[in-house]
């Protein structure tokens, strides 16, 4: 038994309302709106204590103030000196919207003496965009011991510069 439900709009599903009932509805909540990705293929480093933007950035638009913004972000990040122990610092920083902040604050260790030495950043954040205008996601970094290189887009094993992504996508809330 059931209702013989014959058509439906888009974007709905077959739910159960009893025991043998069927009827339609629609998704509102958790679906993805829109995706858009930044790409970085070059290497950078800084010896600044303080934060410097590393240039992969992504800038996304929501439909409604209310839905969420998902950030994937993948980067390769090294240490560019043999001292045994060393810190580099990555960031993740918000822009735009009704915020403006960190958001995300990541410190990466080293504790061998080969140049070059990498890791990879692979993190994901979740908010509220807050907002209908554009809002922008980037990674900044930061050699947190002074004096010492720390960068991103290079691999440990050779010239190769890596490809790194920031991936935001607009989720209905």
């Amino acid at each position: 038994g059931g209702t013989g439900l014959t058509s439906g709009t888009t974007d709905q599903i077959l739910k159960f309302t009893g025991t043998t009932t069927l009827a339609s509805s629609a998704i509102s909540t958790g679906k993805v709106l829109q995706v858009v990705e930044g790409v970085k293929i070059s290497e950078s480093y800084t010896t600044s204590t303080s934060y410097v933007d590393t240039g992969l950035s992504q800038a996304i638009t929501c439909s409604s103030a209310s839905n969420k913004i998902l950030c994937l972000v993948f980067q390769s990040c090294f240490k560019n000196n043999t001292n045994q122990y060393s810190n580099g610092g990555i960031q993740l920083v918000r822009s735009g919207g009704t915020s403006g902040t960190t958001v995300l604050n990541d410190i990466l260790s080293y504790n061998n003496t080969t140049q070059k030495e990498q890791q990879t950043l692979a993190v994901s954040h979740l908010s509220t965009s807050g907002s209908t205008s554009a809002i922008t996601f980037k990674t900044q970094m930061a050699a947190l011991v002074n004096g010492e290189q720390f960068g991103v887009g290079r691999q440990a094993t050779g010239a190769a510069q890596t490809r790194q992504t920031i991936v935001l996508m607009e989720i209905a809330a």
